[in-house]
Formats: C-alpha cells, sequence, structure tokens
C-alpha cells in the first residue's frame, strides 16, 4: 500500500470484503456489482475506515466557483457501504441525502458552515473512475433546487487523496 499512514488515525479492524471472480465487490440487491478501485479496496482490507477528527487531515476541494478547505472528520467503515447506510445504490444515499449516479459516499468532511460527502468515482471505464470528489449535500435531486454545486475536485485517486492531507496551515 502507497499510503503514507498517520499514527493519529484511528486504527480500526480489516474491512471483511467479499470479492467476485472479476475482482468486483457484491452489494446485493437490485445494484449489482461495484468496482472498488484497488487503492481504495486496499485500504480498506488493512483498517476498516479511520477516524481523522482533531489530527490534521485538512484537504483542498476544487469547486466551479472557487477553492474550499474542508477537514475529513472520518472515513466510513465497510460494514456501512456494504449496507448502503453510506453505499452505492442507482443513486447513492446519506442519511436521506441522494449521492450522484455513480459515485460512493466514502467517508465525511467539514467546512466552514456546510457538512459535505467525499466521494469515489466507480464508475469503471470512464474518465474519472476512481477519482476522489466532494459533494455539498442535499435532499434535492442531482442538479435542481439547492443541489446545483456540482462535484468539487479533490484528487485524481484515493491514495493521492490521502497522501496530500495536511495541517490546515499548510494548505
Amino acid at each position: 500500500m502507497n499510503i503514507k499512514w498517520n499514527s493519529k488515525w484511528e486504527k480500526n479492524e480489516p474491512a471483511e470484503m467479499s470479492f467476485n471472480r472479476d475482482g468486483s465487490v457484491a452489494f446485493g440487491g437490485s445494484v449489482g456489482d461495484v468496482f472498488i478501485p484497488e487503492d481504495y479496496r486496499d485500504f480498506m482490507l488493512y483498517t476498516d475506515g479511520v477516524g481523522t477528527k482533531e489530527t490534521g487531515s485538512w484537504f483542498l476541494t476544487r469547486y466551479r466557483d472557487g477553492v474550499k478547505i474542508l477537514e475529513l472528520e472520518y472515513l466510513s467503515e465497510f460494514f456501512s457501504v456494504v449496507n448502503q447506510t453510506w453505499g452505492f445504490k442507482a443513486s447513492l444515499y446519506h442519511d436521506g441525502y441522494t449521492v450522484p449516479e455513480g459515485y460512493m459516499d466514502i467517508g465525511t468532511a467539514e467546512g466552514d458552515r456546510e457538512y459535505t460527502s467525499v466521494l469515489l468515482s466507480v464508475r469503471k471505464g470512464e474518465s474519472d473512475y476512481g477519482k476522489v470528489f466532494t459533494w455539498m449535500q442535499s435532499h434535492d435531486p442531482w442538479m435542481e433546487g439547492e443541489n446545483t454545486q456540482g462535484l468539487g475536485f479533490v484528487a485524481d485517486s484515493f491514495t493521492d487523496f490521502m497522501n496530500n492531507l495536511a495541517e490546515r496551515k499548510n494548505l
């Protein structure tokens, strides 16, 4: 694993994941199977999510109207992902919020006054597969009402995302 480990991160037990022969993870139901990017999969097999609040886990996200600085609060445990609390559906759901289709909600970050989901693109074969984004949570359907901010780009891969977390003063 190429992720630089921060000793302040909470260390959980490795995730229990079962894979299909083609490498996809079975989520069950009408969802079908999901091809989780290899670096995220390896991270979850090493530690089942992490607690990051108060550990200097800040990052930049680039929305079309500017850059925001966010603090990563935690990365979800895989049990939550599989059970679709945070997981993959035709659209993803997080606490009643509809997440854009093709993305997995893998954690939560906090900004000045907003709560933001950290998303991982799981659309295998697409140009953004494996990239990390942020999404300002909204009950409105994608790109309607208060859900028109779109996605904020964070990193080209989960590894890049994790390795670029820093103290706020260093951003």
